[in-house]
């Protein structure tokens, strides 16, 4: 699939390399279909049922319509706060199971409430910004958030004096900058763990280790490239940050975690 390790080549290397992992695994093993969380609880069903019987009275009524539009108003406004409540409720709780899951490094958990909190970004919530202006464009929206976890992020370490490395003892300061060997990446491959989000490539640790003999071949043609060139691919300098919110305002961006 790949045969060179040239550095105007090494864009092309990797995107090939993601090209032929994604495609597989869709045709493969398809996407997971997204299921919709059941938060509404029983009382606030009960609500929905009661508007949805007022509506329909009031669809097949036609002298009396007027006196039964005002309970129907009322009923259809009830659900839809107890809806709220049933929905914050379901956000508090997986909030707090995200924090424990943090705390306790189980990843995989955390990947999976993360998603569920989120919504895989179907739904952006209108927030302020350092000024208190409601912002509700997607495009402001996403540009706040990401001026608020820059800033977060890259907070200023105060300078420190670095260790001598050369003056401590029992450590070694020569290190072979010859390559990467295929041993090495067979190591890599082995010690990652299943069960853990892939990264924004969509690559996991499942699908390298189903084509182990490929996947060692390439990622070796691909890592020495970018050793001898010193050209790392876009995706690599990327992540992803899910904001998980903690309590509060839904609309003050410091009432969230970024994961």
């Amino acid at each position: 699939m790949l045969g060179t390790d040239d550095a105007d080549d090494i864009k092309e290397m990797w995107g090939q390399f993601k090209e032929v992992y994604n495609e597989s695994a869709e045709k493969v093993l398809g996407e997971k279909r997204r299921v919709k969380s059941d938060w509404i609880s029983g009382k606030t069903y009960k609500k929905i049922e009661e508007r949805r019987r007022l509506k329909a009275k009031i669809g097949c009524t036609r002298s009396a319509w007027m006196k039964e539009r005002a309970p129907a108003a009322y009923a259809v406004k009830e659900a839809k706060a107890k809806a709220r409540v049933d929905k914050q409720r379901w956000l508090n709780d997986l909030a707090e199971e995200a924090e424990t899951a943090a705390r306790n490094k189980c990843s995989g958990d955390l990947y999976q409430l993360t998603r569920k909190i989120a919504g895989q970004g179907r739904n952006m919530t209108s927030i302020k910004n350092k000024e208190g202006k409601q912002l509700v464009n997607e495009d402001k929206v996403l540009e706040m958030w990401r001026e608020h976890f820059e800033e977060v992020l890259n907070v200023q370490r105060p300078d420190l004096p670095l260790p001598v490395i050369d003056q401590a003892p029992g450590v070694t300061t020569s290190i072979d900058t010859s390559g990467i060997s295929v041993a090495e990446i067979k190591r890599a491959i082995h010690r990652l763990k299943n069960g853990k989000s892939p990264g924004i490539d969509g690559i996991s640790a499942e699908l390298l280790r189903c084509s182990e003999k490929d996947a060692v071949k390439q990622l070796h043609l691909l890592i020495n490239a970018i050793l001898k060139e010193q050209c790392v691919p876009e995706d690599w300098k990327k992540s992803l940050i899910v904001k998980v919110l903690k309590k509060g305002d839904l609309t003050q961006c410091d009432n969230y975690h970024g994961i």
